[in-house]
């Protein structure tokens, strides 16, 4: 009976096929489309919870896409010119058609990720079936691939680093038929959405090149076929790469190493904590200039994934390592790629962005090198269950051996059924929920062109709930390219001094030259204690303000002696809207009342 189970489990788990349309390769393809489709459900769920709510990072690259819907949104705004101008021509193309069929961009952000989601799983599957053709590993592969995807905010963002996964593992995957067409297809659809994955990819081609033994390049590859592909995508690839370097930019330059050090926004507290003194957690775990190691080994059952050059070097005593493909080594190539692009961006520091967008390969990697452990683990316990019937146990230490190894695995697969739920059935959204219903109708019934100051934290949800501009807010405070960046801090100052101005004539001035129509602050904005409060809570809104705390504790201590702003005395007479946490002042009223000199 133990045998007829056992041979029988194992045809039916491990045993190779050689083609993917055989009914258990589309069971357990179908199955991991089941898998992913489950979280594309609690996306949705998620998205459509609330009137008002928006992914977090969409915010910053969808938003400012409405104007494809309604071209009178946000005009001549600086904040939608720059964002727009950095996204990539095919995700901004794919956007204006959805645009053409009457759908707005933030719906678009909604029920993209849950497509986006079995696209890459279907790749994910059929890129583990190319390196060993047992579809069980596809399926591992795809529930590995969904965690470490939906876990954190990739796919449910639906910005280009969601799309990034797709046409990666799409290009490896073709790549490893020798499809070229489809090969050099992919690779302009992964320059056209994601770029920064280019790189990578390059890497990949480049040591393909190489005929590899034992994980090591001994010499050039005399695969003229395998050849062409290379040197085709690796072409393809640098005519890309060249389009996006040779395009000029009016937000240039790119922020410096020297610079950045000297900046209080990537320090400590600031907008875009980057530099730390712990080295370790620079550069392994920090979610700028580290590794992210957490992500590479979280669960911490994909350590497994460690054993894989061990079981190999022992193949003897697992069968199924000789159906294990060459094509394998792309999981080694993987690593080394992503760890020099890794350097390579600290060396180069923010020309290649930020250093921790080259981890995803090592992301990856750890996640088919499991699936393939698991495996081929999996049909040595089979075959060893199969032989138990067939011989007898010669001694108490053959017993203790295959005892031990079967609690192993047991354990193995209990950590997966029973604890890994709360690691695979995961959702990390990260949607920001309005929570002032009554502001946003307010804004939504004035006229589109109108423009919004506020240093409240509210200001980042205007946009998106209320499709009107605003001067500047903490989302968008991003300092890597200094041409946007100067501007938007010199806007940051300009209304702090306004807000807090005792001079007419200087608020007055500082409308007239923004355009400025509203007002939106905080009612507890006038407080002494006001950005001391800010700084206290991150998330609230102070780490945006720190390049300026010098000139805030100077007006709390104004404050404190009873300083009294132009609009703190506009606020009765000029007070368009009210509720329990925030108030608007019209500009307008501001301009025809006659203020006494406030200064003391």
């Amino acid at each position: 009976m133990l045998t007829f189970f056992s041979s029988n489990f194992s045809s039916w788990l491990t045993a190779p096929t050689d083609k993917i349309t055989r009914p258990r390769t589309l069971f357990w393809l179908s199955l991991s489309l089941i898998y992913a489709a489950l979280f594309g459900i609690m996306a949705l769920i998620v998205a459509y919870r609330y009137d008002y709510s928006i992914q977090d990072d969409a915010r910053i690259h969808i938003t400012w896409l409405l104007k494809f819907i309604d071209p009178d949104l946000f005009p001549n705004d600086f904040l939608a010119n720059y964002y727009i101008s950095n996204e990539p021509y095919g995700y901004l193309t794919l956007y204006r058609l959805f645009a053409l069929l009457g759908i707005d961009a933030i719906t678009v952000g909604k029920i993209i990720p849950p497509i986006l989601g079995l696209l890459t799983t279907a790749y994910g599957f059929l890129l583990a079936f190319e390196m060993l053709p047992v579809p069980l590993v596809g399926f591992f592969s795809s529930v590995f691939l969904n965690q470490l995807l939906w876990n954190y905010d990739t796919l449910i963002t639906a910005t280009p680093r969601a799309f990034g996964p797709l046409f990666f593992l799409a290009t490896l995957y073709y790549f490893l038929r020798n499809s070229r067409w489809l090969f050099l297809g992919m690779i302009a659809l992964l320059g056209g959405f994601y770029q920064i994955l280019l790189l990578p990819l390059a890497g990949i081609l480049f040591l393909q090149l190489f005929l590899w033994k034992k994980g090591i390049p001994r010499r050039f590859t005399l695969d003229k076929s395998k050849l062409l592909l290379c040197l085709s995508g690796l072409a393809l690839i640098i005519i890309i790469v060249l389009y996006y370097a040779l395009i000029p930019s009016q937000y240039d330059p790119i922020v410096t190493k020297v610079q950045a050090l000297a900046m209080r926004e990537f320090q400590k507290g600031g907008r875009v904590e980057f530099f730390f003194k712990n080295l370790s957690f620079y550069f392994l775990e920090s979610p700028r200039s580290g590794l992210q190691l957490q992500r590479v080994f979280e669960p911490q059952i994909l350590y497994l994934g460690l054993l894989l050059p061990i079981l190999i070097c022992y193949s003897s005593y697992f069968p199924l390592i000789k159906f294990l493909h060459r094509k394998t080594t792309i999981i080694l190539q993987l690593i080394i790629v992503s760890l020099g692009l890794f350097v390579l961006a600290h060396l180069t520091l923010f020309k290649l962005y930020l250093p921790n967008r080259y981890g995803s390969g090592l992301q990856y990697a750890s996640r088919f090198a499991t699936a393939l452990v698991l495996v081929i683990l999996l049909d040595a316990l089979l075959r060893q269950l199969s032989s138990l019937s067939n011989q007898r146990l010669k001694n108490y230490t053959s017993r203790f051996w295959q005892r031990l190894f079967l609690l192993f695995f047991g354990v193995t697969l209990a950590f997966i059924i029973i604890i890994s739920p709360s690691h695979f059935l995961k959702l990390t959204h990260n949607y920001v929920k309005g929570n002032n219903l009554r502001l946003y109708q307010f804004f939504e019934q004035q006229p589109k062109d109108i423009m919004i100051a506020s240093l409240a934290i509210e200001a980042s949800a205007i946009p998106s709930f209320t499709r009107r501009s605003v001067l500047v807010a903490r989302e968008f405070a991003h300092p890597y390219e200094l041409g946007y960046y100067n501007v938007f801090r010199q806007r940051t100052l300009d209304l702090i001094k306004a807000q807090y101005s005792s001079n007419s004539v200087e608020v007055k001035d500082f409308i007239k030259k923004y355009g400025v129509d509203y007002f939106l602050l905080e009612k507890s904005a006038f407080q002494s204690d006001y950005f001391t409060q800010s700084f206290r809570k991150k998330k609230y809104a102070g780490d945006w303000l720190t390049p300026f705390k010098a000139q805030l504790q100077s007006i709390e201590k104004k404050l404190e002696k009873g300083m009294n702003p132009v609009l703190l005395t506009a606020q009765e007479k000029c007070t368009v809207f009210e509720n329990d946490v925030s108030f608007v002042i019209e500009s307008n009223c501001i301009l025809k009342t006659s203020f006494d000199n406030l200064e003391k």
